[in-house]
């Protein structure tokens, strides 16, 4: 009788450690779980790829994650950085947040990671890395509508990246800017290329091929993708580059904002601390100075407040890209049909003074599927993001099987691009002759 209970509480501790996939990182080794929609898939959750920014470290550049001891359990998604938080009947409230928000804590720089679970050494599978949008004041790297089983069941693994926000994530102070040189106060953008080395110098034990990684955003990830490709602190980071509904025209108060209205914005907050000293500014709490920042950007009013700033090390995409000073790689670029930010004739623009420069591919998309429900149909800005990832299924839309099936497609040409450059299906890449344009619409 007892041996029989031996051996049934071994048997429960064989299959608990079966059920996660351990590998070794820089900080030690880590053990991931099975995906919820089945055990093919591995999920990374919440690992840290950089210490956490407070204190001290506040408006520093991000410093290396401190190793743990023993074995690190990613079960658990990490936390969002400080941001507003989307009110009861505001639109994308009722699309992607009715199931509540993450915890905010400034402690948030993580990472999380879906691949294959027969993924080994060696293997060598291409990797997309996702920079959420939500104007660089809101988002984080879990949201209900980002998953990554789609694309690891095509063999691409994806690794999704949470970075500061806001005050926390721009913020252009003179004393600060002496502190951090070649920083330009955009810790945000400083947190993704961490994440990106982190990526590169780590991703081999989950399978992954650093030398294979696809740089893809939406919105202000987007955005974050185009200042990425023109700063010459990527370089060598990534080969290809998606960039959904970032814009791609040349006003570029879009993309980055003045080093001077950055740091007046920066030096207003000081002001309406009382004068506080920087290492005041640090030792308050971060819902102080949120508030701060709050007041900050309503007392100087102008488009997007804490927003990247121009300097050495980050500059404007559009004029980077005339000049030829963007990362030479392949591009992916577009956007939704009722979305400002995504289409136009800039996406032509691009892509003509690419082909002018470059024997690499730009490929156009245009998404226009008006998505059904008694909310808000239409093809809205971010509508692609159910799409992209595979989780209609968590959304209260309606969807059809016309859906499903554009999704799928839509997968499988993301996941082509990130193993080849090329994202297959019949999709030509824009030429001057022939100037294609992907439409992304149910059949």
């Amino acid at each position: 009788m007892k041996l029989s209970r031996i051996l049934i509480v071994a048997s429960i501790i064989v299959a608990g450690a079966c059920s996660r996939n351990y590998v070794t990182v820089q900080g030690g080794r880590l053990a991931g779980v099975p995906s919820e929609s089945g055990a093919d898939v591995t999920v990374y959750k919440g690992v840290p790829f950089a210490a956490a920014p407070v204190g001290d470290l506040r408006w520093k550049a991000p410093q290396p994650a401190p190793a743990w001891k023993g074995v690190f359990h990613a079960d658990e998604f990490g936390k969002a950085i400080p941001q507003p938080v989307a009110q009861e009947g505001e639109f994308y409230w009722h699309e992607y947040y009715t199931g509540g928000y993450a915890e905010l804590d400034e402690d948030g720089l993580t990472l999380d990671i879906w691949c294959p679970s027969d993924a080994r050494p060696g293997d060598k599978l291409p990797v997309l890395v996702w920079i959420h949008g939500g104007g660089f004041r809101s988002g984080w790297s879990s949201e209900v509508e980002f998953d990554g089983d789609g694309m690891a069941r095509r063999g691409v693994i994806l690794v999704s990246v949470n970075y500061r926000l806001g005050v926390f994530g721009f913020f252009a102070h003179p004393q600060v800017l002496e502190e951090n040189p070649g920083s330009d106060g955009n810790f945000g953008l400083l947190d993704q290329l961490a994440a990106l080395e982190w990526v590169r110098d780590n991703i081999g034990a989950f399978g992954g091929d650093p030398d294979n990684v696809t740089l893809a955003g939406q919105s202000a990830g987007g955005i974050s993708v185009k200042l990425l490709c023109a700063s010459p602190l990527s370089k060598g980071l990534f080969t290809r580059a998606i960039i959904q509904s970032g814009g791609t025209n040349p006003l570029e108060t879009t993309d980055i904002h003045s080093a001077e209205s950055c740091t007046a914005l920066a030096l207003k907050l000081q002001e309406l601390s009382g004068g506080k000293t920087l290492a005041e500014l640090r030792a308050l709490p971060w819902q102080e100075i949120y508030a701060l920042a709050d007041s900050a950007a309503a007392s100087m009013p102008g488009p997007f407040a804490w927003w990247p700033a121009s300097g050495d090390s980050f500059k404007a995409f559009w004029s980077s890209a005339e000049a030829g000073a963007i990362a030479d790689i392949p591009y992916m670029v577009g956007g939704t049909k009722d979305d400002a930010l995504g289409l136009g004739e800039g996406c032509d623009d691009f892509a003509r003074f690419r082909a002018a420069q470059s024997a690499n591919p730009v490929y156009i998309y245009e998404f226009n599927r008006e998505l059904p429900g008694e909310i808000v149909a239409g093809a809205f800005h971010a509508a692609e993001l159910w799409y992209v990832f595979g989780t209609l299924a968590r959304s209260s839309r309606p969807f059809t099987e016309g859906d499903y099936a554009l999704s799928g497609r839509i997968q499988d040409a993301w996941c082509n691009f990130a193993r080849s450059g090329n994202p297959g299906g019949g999709w030509q890449a824009w030429t001057e002759e022939s100037p294609n344009h992907a439409i992304l619409d149910v059949e």
